[in-house]
Order: C-alpha cells, then structure tokens, then sequence
C-alpha cells in the first residue's frame, strides 16, 4: 500500500521530471527506471532503456541549441497516482509553453511507476498529444 510519503516522493518526480526538461536536460532520462520507455501513442518516438532515453534528449537539446526549437517551459497538472495490482500508475495533463507565449501542445500522460535504487522512476511513460500547434510556434 502506498503510504502518503509514497505519494509526495511520486509526485515530487513528476515536478522533478518537468524541471530537468525544461532547465537541466541532460538530467531528465534520470527520472527512469534503468529499462524505462518512452513513448509516444502516434509512434513518432518509441525509446526503451534509459541511455536511449538521453541518447533522444541530448539530440533533442542539440536542436534547441541550434534554434530549430524554441525554448518554453512544460506545465503538469491533475497529477493522478492509482495503486493497481500491476503496481503503481500514475497520469497527467501537460501543456508546454514557448517563450513566445504561444501554448505548443497539450497532451496526456500514462506512467507506469517504479522504485529503483531508493527513489521512484518511471517504467514506463506514454505520452498522448492531444493539441499541437504548427510547428513554427512549437
């Protein structure tokens, strides 16, 4: 059973996970477990393991650096954390915002949520876009 220190260590990872993408991006795919996936429900990105995971980012970042997308920040809510027999998971509504003021997407999160090496990581994450403007406001 999830105990309430359980509970605000999990939703520290989701404010923790949104961080490091937005300000300390090589520190993110940390957030995973060591097999951990990610992906996304259009199957444009589908990553298992976490050196994959930063493999994608530090490419990602290498864009960002080079202007071809502009820097915002993301924004999560309705954070949602569920005890079921397969184990803990976890949901949540996310919008980024560019430095344009302009919102980039929105979309929907499913987590598979795991503790490793004493901390909770995500097993597993989806990510659903559920709005996303043209690409030149992104």
């Amino acid at each position: 059973m999830l105990t309430l220190e359980d509970r605000a260590a999990i939703h520290d990872l989701y404010a923790r996970y949104y961080h490091r993408v937005d300000y300390r991006p090589h520190e993110w795919p940390d957030c995973f477990t060591r097999d951990g996936t990610l992906a996304f429900s259009d199957g444009s990105v589908d990553l298992g393991g976490r050196d994959a995971i930063r493999a994608w980012t530090d490419a990602r970042e290498g864009r960002r650096n080079a202007g071809d997308q502009p820097r915002g920040q993301h924004w999560c809510t309705n954070v949602l954390v569920e005890e079921t027999p397969d184990g803990v998971r976890g949901s949540c509504y996310v919008m980024s915002i560019t430095v344009n003021h302009q919102i980039a997407v929105m979309a929907h999160y499913e987590d598979a949520i795991a503790f490793e090496d004493g901390e909770w990581r995500f097993a597993s994450r989806l990510i659903h876009i559920d709005s996303a403007a043209p690409p030149a406001y992104r």
